[in-house]
């Protein structure tokens, strides 16, 4: 069975002065990864997301997602992607990639799409 993580963006606005222990109330929601977008991670700018895509043929792929936007694009030509994780200057991603018994740790850098095997 499919799973699919979407990532959702709430918007909540707290009108005056709220007693402890109350919830802000939303306004609205809406998915920020297209297509079924897995495991979404901000960057540490708040303004993009980088996260896996499934295509037609089961391949993950690593896309990174401009919120302000909505514009998607893929980073590198990276297949077999699971659980990226941005760097804290927001240069690169970490991921996961390989068969389940000889995973690999690799990081790409999302301004050319390069990437180089950690482990």
């Amino acid at each position: 069975m499919r799973r699919t993580l979407v990532a959702v963006l709430i918007l909540a606005t707290m009108a005056g002065a709220r007693g402890a222990g109350e919830l802000p109330t939303v306004r609205s929601v809406r998915s920020l990864t297209p297509d079924g977008g897995l495991m979404p991670t901000f960057f540490p700018d708040g303004k993009r997301i980088a996260y896996v895509r499934s295509t037609a043929d089961g391949e993950q792929q690593l896309w990174m997602l401009t919120i302000e936007t909505g514009k998607a694009t893929r980073v590198g030509d990276i297949d077999g992607a699971e659980w990226p994780a941005v760097s804290p200057d927001g240069l690169s991603i970490a991921y996961v990639a390989g068969p389940v018994f000889a995973r690999r740790i690799l990081v790409v850098t999302v301004a050319d799409g390069e990437a180089r095997a950690l482990t």
